[in-house]
């Protein structure tokens, strides 16, 4: 039996739009069963992509389970760029 490389969901929602189900599911159809990935991989909100970080928890919460090695992904995956970061600027400094 092989190990399956773990994956991370980042979604983000702005709270005017409500639910992130459907990028949810969109991403589970994506991955299939080719990445291992338990709940607490989906890193989930609804906060505008202009908010700083700091007002980002779940952002947060992922970027502090890697960089102290408390998770560690193969991959992760968010439906478009801007669900990371409004701002290229802000946004290429988190990837």
């Amino acid at each position: 039996m092989s190990i399956k490389p773990r994956c991370a969901f980042y979604i983000r929602v702005s709270r005017d739009k409500g639910d992130y189900q459907r990028q949810v599911s969109d991403l589970r159809r994506i991955v299939g069963k080719d990445y291992q990935l338990d709940e607490d991989d989906i890193y989930a909100e609804k906060i505008s992509g202009f908010s700083s970080q700091d007002k980002r928890k779940e952002l947060t919460r992922m970027l502090t389970n890697i960089r102290t090695g408390a998770k560690k992904y193969a991959m992760i995956f968010s439906t478009e760029v801007s669900r990371i970061a409004r701002n290229p600027k802000y946004g290429r400094q988190i990837v």
